[in-house]
């Protein structure tokens, strides 16, 4: 006799450190765009407040990707967001998401996804507003989204290549070599 099919609880209870992140990072990313947004609601590109001499709070509209590439360029990111978002989808098998360390990376990589293609389809820009530098080198201004996405691009990469250096290791080892 063949089990019945899971549950869609018992499916769920599988991502539940995936879906947990989403909504914490999303719900930050857009309560901090919302305070941003309440303290200067007319006066984009302006200085919210400084932060000794690395960081700055600032208002940006950012129209295109991150650091403004293809400004302007709205729906042709909201369509690469949602592709991205139905690949990871599609392909959660491959991408291991069952693993808990996947499941934080792809946590962070979603909720960023979602929480900029938010601002996008309900704004038509995206909310940045942390400035930081170091001497004379400035990044562009960023979200919490940017950095969930950032975060979660270098810890899939870096738990991807954990796994694919450990099994060789593991085979030398073994063989003495």
């Amino acid at each position: 006799m063949t089990p019945p099919p899971p549950t869609m609880k018992e499916k769920l209870k599988h991502y539940k450190i995936l879906w947990g992140l989403v909504f914490f990072v999303l719900i930050l990313d857009q309560f901090t765009k919302y305070l941003v947004q309440l303290a200067l609601p007319t006066r984009p590109d302006h200085i919210l407040a400084t932060v000794g001499q690395w960081l700055t709070l600032v208002y940006v509209q950012n129209t295109g990707a991150a650091w403004g590439v293809m400004a302007g360029s709205g729906y042709i990111l909201g369509a690469l967001a949602i592709v991205a978002l139905v690949t990871i989808y599609l392909l959660r098998r491959a991408l291991q998401l069952k693993r808990v360390p996947m499941q934080i990376a792809f946590g962070l990589l979603v909720a960023g996804i979602v929480g900029n293609m938010i601002d996008r389809l309900a704004l038509g820009y995206v909310v940045d507003f942390i400035d930081c530098s170091v001497g004379d080198f400035r990044f562009p201004a960023f979200n919490i989204a940017d950095m969930g996405i950032s975060i979660g691009v270098v810890l899939y990469v870096l738990y991807s290549s954990a796994d694919g250096v450990a099994p060789a290791r593991k085979s030398v080892i073994e063989s003495g070599k």
